[in-house]
């Protein structure tokens, strides 16, 4: 069992009646995070699950279209971390 429990309820967009897939990490250490519903989660430009949210514009982008975007112009922001993978596993025991 992680040391932190995965978020339950999706904290975004009045979602919160929605169970969380993912969670949006803020900062690794300590770990800070809020949960994402699968709609929240979803890249704007393909519907695949996206890996991180542009903190300018507040919405959410996979990895193959935030790379598309020239360096000065791409998403940044927290990452989105899918609740059953490896990566929350990890981040999760490591808090």
């Amino acid at each position: 069992m992680s040391a932190v429990e995965a978020p339950r309820h999706c904290g975004r967009d009045g979602h919160d009646d929605r169970p969380a897939v993912a969670a949006l990490i803020f900062d690794e250490h300590p770990l800070s995070y809020d949960g994402m519903c699968a709609d929240c989660a979803r890249c704007r430009d393909c519907a695949s699950r996206a890996s991180v949210l542009d903190a300018e514009y507040n919405e959410a982008y996979c990895t193959a279209h935030a790379e598309t975007y020239p360096a000065d112009e791409a998403p940044h922001g927290p990452r989105i971390v899918d609740i059953d993978s490896t990566a929350w596993a990890e981040l999760a025991a490591a808090d």
